[in-house]
Formats: structure tokens, C-alpha cells, sequence
């Protein structure tokens, strides 16, 4: 994974959005990347010196970006109880 946000970074990424919907397929799984936001940012962050407070606006950034992508119909269904309409 290193080795994916290093060469992301040489490819002109902008940010964690970028390295993992756009330059990696780290984003692509079902769960659109967000398992990995923690470990790609840490090695942003030792890697290409990003400070604490930048991993939190990438963070935010990726999470953001998520909800936007996610489709409506993909979103979990709110509990229904008997005898409400849906």
C-alpha cells in the first residue's frame, strides 16, 4: 500500500480522495475505501509529511466524498415496524 500512495503522490494526487477513488483501487471495494482511510493516511502522513492536522481534513475530506458517491437505494433501509406505511 505504500508503494500505491507513493506513486499516487508522483502522478500529482491531491489529497486521501484522490489516492484512494482516483489513483489506486483501494476505493473501489464494496466498502469504498473507508477500511483503509486510517492506514493510507498514516502512510501519507509518514511518507509524504503530512502534519496530524492534514490527515484529519484528508479524513473528513474522504468521508464527504463517500456520502456523495452512495447512491440513495444503497443506503441501509430505516427500521420498519408492523402495521406503519414504508
Amino acid at each position: 500500500m505504500a508503494a500505491e500512495v507513493l506513486l499516487a503522490d508522483r502522478e500529482g494526487a491531491r489529497g486521501l480522495a484522490d489516492i484512494l477513488f482516483r489513483r489506486t483501487v483501494i476505493g473501489l471495494g464494496p466498502d469504498a475505501g473507508r477500511g483503509a482511510v486510517a492506514a493510507v493516511a498514516a502512510v501519507a502522513a509518514q511518507r509524504l509529511g503530512w502534519s496530524d492536522e492534514r490527515v484529519v481534513r484528508e479524513s473528513e475530506a474522504v468521508a464527504a466524498e463517500v456520502a456523495r458517491m452512495r447512491p440513495r437505494s444503497a443506503a441501509p433501509a430505516s427500521p420498519h415496524h408492523e402495521g406503519e406505511p414504508r
